[in-house]
């Protein structure tokens, strides 16, 4: 930054802006983003700036990642924006596809997975059209992410794979940019999609390679990301001290990174893994960082998520049901069914322990709706918990044949979600380590033995 600082004075500014960018990757690599953002506004002030399109570009897209890296939306939409306009200018399709891909990673933190989608296959074009063909790749990842989103599994898994074996075809020349870094991202989003697609142990094994990849390069983001999918994998499997130690890593690391949005998602992890092991007030403490973090991030999932399942263990009704509204009153029209119908069970859940069984009713039957035109790979959950909340209801009311026919069918998707399972030791453990399943498991084999 010195440096920088002394060439501009002397009225070189080729070297001053290259010095006041390497002054940016120098503290980004130091974690201290807010340092880089200021280097990067320094640079852009330097005179010959403005009149360049190609140094307006490799500064935006230092100055995009870092104002992403905070969560600062915001500016990053800004940035981004700004930097598009340089790169039309500029006449370089490969910087376009960067910028459209940087975008569409933006659309989907906001929610706005159809927005996500289409810059994404715009990246594609510009990028095979530019050369860049890791873009390219990457580009064809988010296509994967979004088809995920909507449940689609098959096509996902297809295109992930596709992407995968692109980006290590992609030949390494000074065109290629963050080949590693990419390699490791879509590791990580195969090993995602895997897991949805009911191939734990293949995703178990996706992951941990993609984790070593990632350490050995040194991308400590790479490895939250990482960190948080293996934890997800022994949480479903109700390994809960595997998942806290894991979550605990990506928690501290964040920290360490400055990354808002690492740091919130892995608070979000270790209150959900709390809530399940019945330390209420711990995972209260984590639900409520992580709505307070996603807030700054304008992650509306994430405070929905957080404020929902921050419900879940709060008493009386009347507190849980203000927090609930104010979880569905975040969600837009953009975000998923999945995560709807998430939020509805969990309230009909609150309302049926706290014995208001006319509203539990009242509550599933908005779930029904909901996920009509949907197919998000949360809907299993949301399903599975709803036909378990109707039977706990029908059996209430005396109405037993019913009760026995939700019953019948909460054991058949529990089953069926997990009789494609490519590891027998995982499947036993979802099975009985996990309260939900496991109560669908001994009531059915109790209503067996009834008869």
């Amino acid at each position: 930054a010195i440096t920088a600082e002394h060439y501009e004075r002397a009225g070189d500014h080729e070297r001053a802006v290259e010095y006041s960018r390497r002054a940016a990757r120098s503290a980004e690599g130091r974690y201290a983003n807010a340092t880089a953002i200021e280097y990067t506004g320094r640079a852009l002030a330097i005179p010959g700036v403005a009149a360049d399109p190609r140094k307006r570009c490799s500064i935006y897209l230092i100055r995009t990642w870092l104002f992403d890296l905070v969560g600062r939306r915001t500016e990053q939409q800004q940035c981004a924006e700004a930097w598009e306009q340089a790169a039309r200018e500029l006449g370089d399709e490969g910087e376009l596809a960067t910028v459209l891909f940087a975008q569409a990673m933006l659309a989907s933190r906001r929610g706005d997975e159809a927005g996500s989608l289409a810059l994404a296959l715009q990246a594609i074009d510009a990028g095979e059209r530019g050369g860049n063909l890791a873009i390219a790749a990457q580009a064809l990842g988010q296509v994967a992410w979004v088809r995920y989103t909507e449940g689609r599994n098959d096509e996902a898994l297809v295109h992930s794979r596709t992407a995968l074996a692109r980006i290590r075809a992609a030949p390494a020349d000074g065109s290629v940019r963050h080949r590693a870094l990419f390699e490791v991202q879509l590791t990580a989003l195969l090993g995602m999609i895997e897991l949805a697609a009911g191939q734990p142990g293949a995703a178990l094994r996706t992951l941990h390679h993609g984790l070593a990849l990632a350490r050995q390069r040194g991308n400590q983001r790479s490895v939250c990301h990482m960190l948080e999918s293996i934890g997800s994998i022994a949480y479903s499997c109700g390994r809960y001290d595997e998942a806290l130690a894991l979550n605990q890593q990506q928690l501290e690391l964040g920290k360490a990174m400055g990354v808002s949005t690492i740091i919130g998602w892995a608070h979000h992890q270790i209150g959900r893994t709390l809530t399940d092991l019945g330390r209420h007030d711990e995972a209260a403490a984590h639900f409520d960082q992580a709505a307070a973090l996603a807030q700054q991030n304008e992650d509306r999932q994430l405070r929905a998520l957080a404020l929902g399942r921050r419900a879940r263990i709060t008493a009386p009704l009347r507190s849980a049901g203000q927090l609930f509204d104010e979880a569905q009153q975040v969600l837009s029209a953009k975000t998923s069914a999945g995560a709807q119908a998430l939020l509805l069970t969990w309230r009909a859940e609150v309302e049926l322990d706290a014995g208001e069984l006319d509203a539990a009713r009242r509550t599933l039957d908005a779930i029904d709706q909901g996920l009509q035109s949907s197919t998000f790979a949360a809907e299993d959950e949301g399903r599975l918990r709803g036909h378990w909340l109707r039977y706990r209801i029908l059996a209430a009311t005396g109405e037993l044949a019913a009760a026995r026919a939700e019953l019948q069918q909460a054991q058949a998707l529990l089953h069926s979600s997990l009789a494609g399972y490519d590891d027998d030791t995982m499947r036993r453990d979802a099975l009985e380590r996990v309260a939900l399943h496991r109560d669908i498991v001994e009531a059915w084999a109790a209503a067996q033995a009834a008869g």
